[in-house]
């Protein structure tokens, strides 16, 4: 239990709230990436800094404790946008040679990380703290589920709410 106390007190010194070891990691940073395989660590997430201390172990597959600061979703988006699957849709918001370009991105239950999803499903108490790394021509990016009646979005300087219609609701 000392290496995973190791490993956490590191990750909360460097900032880092939520990572997972996957390809990413690897690429940026192998010893952690191999430190968390040691230990069949998959995801590391801390609710809030500092650390309170506590560990929850889950096991592999959908769900897992509600995220409720959002601190996923600026690397997620930026992530997501910077996909080779998603040139397309740069390229045509390129071709508009609008000043502005804004991207709607809909969030589905599987769809993506659980932090991501649990954070958009539920009611939003806190916006997410960091910067999105949006490329270009992105300038804002709207962002809800379709299971929740909140959203968040960029607006080129910080992160806003909006509120979402959702038809699967009874209200």
């Amino acid at each position: 239990m000392i290496l995973v106390e190791q490993i956490l007190q590191g990750l909360v010194t460097r900032g880092i709230c939520d990572i997972h070891a996957n390809y990413l990691l690897k690429r940026h940073d192998e010893e952690l990436f191999n430190r968390l395989g040691s230990l069949g660590i998959t995801h590391v997430y801390c609710f809030h800094l500092p650390g309170t201390g506590k560990v929850h172990l889950g096991i592999p597959g959908s769900g897992g404790v509600v995220s409720d600061h959002g601190d996923s979703v600026p690397e997620w988006v930026g992530e997501l946008l910077c996909n080779p699957q998603h040139k397309d849709v740069l390229d045509k918001l390129d071709k508009s040679n609008a000043p502005e370009c804004h991207v709607f991105v809909i969030v589905d239950y599987g769809g993506t990380s659980w932090p991501i999803f649990s954070y958009l499903s539920n009611d939003i108490k806190h916006l997410p703290r960091k910067d999105p790394n949006l490329p270009f021509p992105v300038t804002g990016v709207w962002i809800a589920s379709l299971f929740g009646h909140q959203g968040v979005r960029w607006d080129g300087s910080k992160w806003r709410l909006f509120q979402t219609y959702n038809v699967n609701r009874e209200n």
